[in-house]
């Protein structure tokens, strides 16, 4: 964390900007706390972070002259909820992937149908939103995306579709976007804009029907397009 004393800004690590994005979509938080605590943070006014099973702490620097302890607790999970959690990454390394791999069969998709366990109910509805990004080593320049969506009767095209690029200190909206969905499954929906230049692209998409069975997305293959060539 740092702001005035010169430490790095927060999210400029890539694991910085994932506890940034769990915050930001995931936290059910005062919608006014965590642009506050992003304040303190740039401000240098957060001391080191202390991490503990289940907890994290931190000593904050506020209006008062005596620095006050911040404390986040989560519930921790049992061993066989750490089983789900990492056969999930698994497959999401998986899928992640596929939807770069040229190959319509394969892909990223959202769907899940968990059965219950002793601590845990059974569940299978989509999320209101989702995003996938594409990075690189290097920033490369780039004015349009290609996504192929899976279209069945649990999977639909999104809602909405935002993009957004890492200008070195946060994700940013590209430019003049511009939509054209398909109107078939496996189909081109194309997204053009503006030129960027950047190390790492995001597209947001939303349900058109979350908390359900059959709002869930596919991404069969993406595409980010430079001068017409793929370098996704």
């Amino acid at each position: 964390m740092t702001g005035a004393t010169g430490r790095a800004e927060p999210g400029h690590t890539w694991w910085g900007r994932a506890w940034v994005d769990a915050l930001e979509q995931r936290a059910r938080l005062d919608p006014n706390r965590l642009p506050r605590g992003r304040d303190y943070a740039r401000s240098g006014s957060v001391g080191e972070l202390v991490l503990a099973p289940g907890e994290v702490r931190a000593r904050v620097q506020g209006r008062k002259s005596v620095p006050y302890e911040v404390r986040i607790r989560v519930r921790r999970f049992a061993d066989d909820e750490w089983d789900q959690v990492l056969e999930a990454i698994s497959a999401q390394l998986g899928h992640a992937a596929a939807m770069l791999d040229g190959d319509l069969t394969t892909g990223w998709s959202n769907y899940y149908n968990k059965s219950g366990t002793a601590n845990l109910h059974a569940v299978s509805v989509s999320h209101a939103s989702e995003w996938v990004s594409v990075s690189w080593p290097d920033r490369q320049e780039f004015s349009a995306i290609t996504v192929f969506f899976t279209l069945s009767s649990t999977l639909s095209l999104p809602a909405s579709i935002s993009v957004t690029y890492w200008d070195g200190h946060d994700f940013v909206p590209v430019k003049n976007l511009q939509i054209v969905m398909a109107t078939a499954s496996n189909q081109p929906t194309t997204l053009t804009f503006d030129r960027v230049h950047t190390g790492q692209v995001r597209l947001t998409m939303t349900s058109p029907t979350p908390g359900t069975g059959t709002g869930f997305l596919r991404i069969a293959e993406l595409q980010v397009l430079s001068n017409g060539t793929n370098i996704a």
